[in-house]
């Protein structure tokens, strides 16, 4: 029901198949660990695939997103 994937914004790119493949309908993916320079990339990839961004939290130079199939 929910994936918590805390790494580098590459890392979750590269893998963002794999992770949305693996989310049941209705689940929540939480991604972490990525910079606030490169949070909107990552949202822009993972929004591709279908999810939609629940609620974002900064913290410092750290973004981290709430996503929602």
């Amino acid at each position: 029901d929910v994936i918590a994937a805390n790494i580098l914004s590459n890392i979750l790119v590269k893998n963002r198949d794999i992770l949305t493949g693996m989310l049941k309908p209705g689940g929540k993916l939480i991604l972490a660990g990525i910079l606030s320079t490169e949070y909107e990339k990552v949202k822009a990839h993972f929004e591709a695939s279908g999810l939609k961004e629940e609620s974002n939290f900064k913290d410092k130079e750290w973004t981290s997103g709430l996503y929602n199939s």
